[in-house]
């Protein structure tokens, strides 16, 4: 791996080779590698936080008129594993990745948790090599050309309860209190009724053929709800 080389793929030539090498060291490589002190996780930690800041700036800046709830949803979509993975495999990142001979033999350099946190570790490192000058050069090249438009508005939710109970930590420091109100209908026909609740006291009611549809449906309605603005319990 040439630094000149990956410079031209991430947007950033890393000043400290150590660093950089470091990022794409996988716990296994280091296990079985007595000679080898770090590897990858200490600035994947960092580096979650680093494109979570990112992602916020960004899309507070691309999505003007977006509300809280509708940022939040993108931000958690770019910045989910399966986001981060396919980031990484477009940049062909995973090539470089140094790992254990299990992990390598098991296609660890193909596996979507090992590219997301090689591209968090990568963004971690270039934060201590650069700074915040570094980051923006390497989320610019990354992240901005992935970035919706805001015109893009109906956000596709793939985890509605996930996204909800993000947003209800962010806001509130809760997590939102799911209930069963009420199931009705035969045994191969069942109709669940599910409400959730967020800590300010708001309330929505869910439909679905099972409790987990139902619960998502009430996630649903809730964010939609958040999305508008404040809710009339």
């Amino acid at each position: 791996m040439k630094p000149k080389d990956l410079a031209s793929i991430i947007g950033y030539k890393f000043r400290s080779r150590a660093l950089l090498e470091q990022a794409f060291v996988h716990p296994s490589f280091r296990y079985e590698n007595a000679d080898v002190a770090e590897d990858n996780q200490r600035l994947e930690f960092l580096g979650d936080a680093v494109l979570g800041l990112l992602a916020a700036d960004a899309l507070y800046r691309v999505c003007a008129q977006e509300a809280e709830g509708s940022l939040t949803q993108r931000r958690s979509q770019m910045t989910s594993g399966k986001a981060l993975a396919s980031v990484a495999r477009e940049a062909g990142l995973g090539q470089y990745l140094k790992l254990g001979k299990g992990e390598l033999r098991s296609g660890g350099a193909t596996r979507q948790g090992n590219l997301a946190d090689l591209l968090e570790a990568l963004f971690g490192a270039a934060w201590l090599d650069g700074g915040p000058k570094a980051v923006q050069k390497m989320f610019a090249k990354l992240f901005v050309p992935r970035i919706p438009g805001p015109e893009h508005t109906d956000l596709a939710r793939a985890n509605p309860k996930g996204l909800l109970q993000e947003l209800s930590q962010a806001r509130w420091k809760q997590a939102p209190v799911y209930e069963l109100e009420a199931s009705s209908g035969p045994a191969h026909a069942q109709k669940f009724t599910v409400s959730v609740t967020l800590p300010d006291g708001s309330r929505w009611q869910g439909l679905g053929p099972g409790r987990q549809s139902a619960e998502v449906a009430a996630a649903l309605l809730a964010l939609d709800a958040l999305d508008r603005g404040p809710h009339d319990s």
